[in-house]
């Protein structure tokens, strides 16, 4: 899927998940889509990324995007899917842990923070900015996501959805209170974005920010994949 994505023009790649360290071929990945001179993202909830499997996977990442989603271990929790209070606990802290890591480890990545607003945690955000520039040092951006209600936050969305002018509020307050810092706001998922599952499963997000499904790499022929993913260059 690299090799084929790679040859028609794909300059950019996010390995995400999920959790893409559970993969342990991962580094093959990695090394494998900058041989192909593309711009690599690792989106990690940092977990498994001690030191040993940071030096092995960070020299083939141009960026690494850790989650924050509360300025505390508590709040980051409510925002988590329910595994087990210590497990959600750990998300907030291994992520706090892992920043002067990647920094000390690889001071040219780009570490940006990713925190998805939601009803739940709209009252949080600029809380989690002041802690975020406690240590800016070891972060260069912070990217806001309007909660998005696809695949598993279809199932909570009643409890997480916020009004786009809600979000828009919220990115306003955040730039006016850090306006030297890199603060960039998503209120929509539009961008021709592709999304490959590890069975092979291909869906994505048109230019009209509705996701649609395309079918499955291994029984489309190239002509056939290539319309599928043109077809979310159509409005």
């Amino acid at each position: 899927m690299i090799s084929f994505f790679s040859s028609h023009g794909t300059k950019e790649i996010i390995f995400t998940g999920g959790e893409p360290l559970i993969r342990q071929d991962l580094v093959h990945l990695l090394r494998f889509a900058k041989l192909k001179e593309m711009q690599v993202t690792l989106s990690t909830n940092t977990l498994l990324l001690d030191e040993k499997r940071a030096m092995e996977l960070l020299p083939f990442v141009d960026e690494i995007g850790i989650p924050v989603d509360g300025s505390n271990p508590q709040k980051n929790r409510t925002m988590r899917v329910p595994l087990s209070m210590e497990l959600n606990d750990r998300h907030f802290l291994s992520a706090m842990e892992t920043l002067p890591r990647v920094r000390r480890l690889s001071p040219n990545i780009e570490i940006t923070i990713r925190t998805v607003v939601s009803r739940i945690n709209q009252n949080d955000i600029m809380d989690i900015g002041k802690m975020l520039h406690k240590q800016r040092k070891n972060w260069d951006r912070w990217k806001l996501y309007q909660f998005c209600p696809v695949s598993i936050g279809a199932e909570h969305q009643a409890e997480h959805n916020i009004a786009t002018h809600s979000f828009k509020q919220i990115s306003r307050r955040v730039r006016l209170a850090w306006p030297n810092s890199s603060i960039l706001a998503k209120d929509e998922r539009s961008g021709k974005y592709v999304f490959l599952g590890p069975d092979g499963s291909i869906f994505g997000v048109g230019n009209d920010g509705m996701y649609k499904k395309l079918g499955l790499f291994q029984k489309m022929n190239e002509s056939e994949l290539m319309l599928a993913v043109n077809s979310l260059l159509t409005p």
